[in-house]
C-alpha cells in the first residue's frame, strides 16, 4: 500500500502545482495586480514620450556607397580544386 502511495506522490504533487498556478493567474487579485501595474508603466511611458525632443534629419548623403566588389572577385586567387579530380 505504502509502495503504490510512494509511485503516485510526484504525480499528485505535479497536478496539485499546476492547479495552483492556474488558479493563482485566473484569481482577480493578480488580475488586479497586473491591470494596476500595466497603467502605472503605460503612464510612465507616455509622460516619457511627450518629453522626447524631436530632431530634425540631417543625415542625406552622407554615406557613399561604392561598388568594390567586382574588384575584389578580379584580385581573388582561382582555385583549382575541379582540376585535381579530373
Amino acid at each position: 500500500m505504502i509502495s503504490n502511495l510512494t509511485k503516485y506522490i510526484p504525480t499528485i504533487l505535479v497536478f496539485f502545482f499546476i492547479f495552483a498556478i492556474f488558479y493563482f493567474y485566473n484569481s482577480e487579485i493578480n488580475k488586479k495586480n497586473d491591470l494596476q501595474k500595466n497603467l502605472i508603466f503605460h503612464n510612465l511611458l507616455k509622460e516619457k514620450e511627450e518629453s522626447l525632443i524631436i530632431v530634425e534629419n540631417d543625415t542625406n548623403d552622407i554615406l557613399d556607397f561604392k561598388s568594390d566588389v567586382e574588384n575584389y572577385l578580379k584580385k581573388k586567387k582561382k582555385r583549382y580544386f575541379w582540376n585535381l579530380l579530373k
